[in-house]
């Protein structure tokens, strides 16, 4: 009798299930228990194709989603097509900060991460983050380079990561990859404030008196003042 790969229970004939992503046979419960969370979600603009991919990241497999876009004006994260499975070629990584908490970090070796970031939902800086990604993702569309936006689930129900992937293969050299992290530092010097990020990821506050004790000794321990 066959056994569950995550479990390690026997499983009945007849009720196997197979994961291609994990190569390996697991029970109605787990292949189930599995899908009710996702590691995280991955959207992959194409624009010299017009395309963009949108994948649900699960343990078992990947939900993979399609549009067809001739420009970002017509993107909508409602019109997806669903399409058969297929693995992401971004996928995620369990980080562990202590034994009950930690993030899942996006992985791939063919894209290089230009910005890393959390979503620190219903705050300021979120509003911030999101006038930062829309410019950015219209630079990188006009400049036809392929880019992926990665939402990794977090311990912190507040909190989503954040990150933004160019694929390595569309820069001739370090030059040009460099002269790309610089467009993206002058985005952050306007859009992204480390002491407030910091500061509502502690508080959860939007507003801050920086003169009280307890917030300077905050900043003060991650070198800010």
């Amino acid at each position: 009798m066959v056994k569950c790969k995550i479990c390690g229970e026997e499983i009945k004939e007849g009720h196997e299930l197979y994961s291609d992503k994990l190569d390996a046979t697991l029970c109605e419960y787990c292949f189930d228990a599995e899908k009710d969370y996702p590691q995280g979600t991955v959207i992959v603009f194409y624009p010299k194709e017009g395309t963009v991919d949108k994948f649900i990241i699960y343990s078992v497999e990947d939900v993979h989603l399609s549009q067809s876009i001739s420009s970002l004006d017509e993107y909508d994260d409602l019109n997806f097509d669903i399409l058969m499975e297929e693995n992401s070629p971004i996928q995620f990584k369990w980080v562990s900060t202590d034994p009950w908490r930690g993030y899942y970090e996006p992985v791939a070796g063919e894209w290089v991460k230009i910005h890393e970031d959390a979503i620190l939902h219903g705050s300021k800086d979120a509003e911030y983050l999101g006038r930062f990604y829309e410019n950015l993702k219209k630079i990188l569309w006009e400049a036809k380079i392929d880019f992926a936006i990665v939402f990794g689930t977090t311990s912190n129900v507040f909190s989503t990561g954040f990150d933004i992937l160019v694929k390595k293969e569309d820069f001739e050299s370090v030059v040009e990859l460099m002269k790309l992290y610089f467009r993206v530092l002058e985005l952050k010097e306007k859009y992204r404030d480390t002491k407030r990020f910091i500061l509502t990821a502690i508080t959860g506050k939007n507003d801050f008196d920086e003169t009280d004790d307890k917030l300077y000794a905050i900043l003060k321990a991650h070198a800010l003042v």
